[in-house]
């Protein structure tokens, strides 16, 4: 992810946290919620990846995204 290494290098990605998503998301307000929300979808692949538990944060929105209790993937 260029924009946290611009922002707040983190070294190695497994050092990547809720902390940077959030950051991100603060950052990207201006996308819109379908741009938001596969980004968030592509971080849900990178989670995974990492070995991180649960989901990364979820995008800030106006419109509610559709809670889906199954894998995104």
């Amino acid at each position: 992810m260029k924009w946290v290494e611009t922002q707040e290098p983190v070294g190695d990605l497994a050092r990547l946290g809720k902390r940077h998503i959030i950051n991100f998301w603060q950052a990207h307000r201006s996308l819109t919620d379908k741009t938001r929300y596969d980004y968030w979808l592509a971080l849900c692949v990178l989670w995974k990846l990492m070995g991180k538990p649960g989901k990364p944060p979820r995008p800030f929105s106006k419109t509610p995204i559709a809670t889906n209790t199954e894998n995104p993937l």
